[in-house]
C-alpha cells in the first residue's frame, strides 16, 4: 500500500505542475492589459509604471510564473477585481 501511494504522489506532482503552467498561460493570453484598466482614465505613464512594478509585471515571464506559483502555494490568490478586496479573504 505505501508503494502505491508513493507512485500516485510521484505522478500527481508533475500533473499539478503542468496544470499550473496551463492556468498561468491562460491568464496571460487574456485580451487587454489589466494595468491599463487599473490606471483609470488618466493613464499617467508614471502610474502605469508604478503599477507594473507593484504587481511585478515588468519581470520576465518565468519569474512571474514562479512568483504566481509561490502565491498560490501559500494561499495568496491575488487581488480581486472588486475594489480593495482580496481573493479568498
Amino acid at each position: 500500500m505505501p508503494v502505491y501511494i508513493g507512485k500516485r504522489l510521484l505522478v500527481a506532482i508533475p500533473t499539478l505542475l503542468i496544470i499550473s503552467i496551463f492556468v498561468f498561460s491562460l491568464q496571460k493570453l487574456l485580451p487587454g492589459d489589466p494595468i491599463l484598466a487599473m490606471a483609470g482614465e488618466e493613464r499617467d505613464p508614471a502610474t502605469i509604471e508604478f503599477l507594473r512594478e507593484k504587481y511585478r509585471l515588468n519581470d520576465p515571464m518565468p519569474i512571474q510564473y514562479i512568483n504566481w506559483l509561490g502565491g498560490v502555494v501559500t494561499g495568496d490568490f491575488g487581488i480581486s477585481s472588486a475594489p480593495t478586496s482580496r481573493c479568498w479573504s
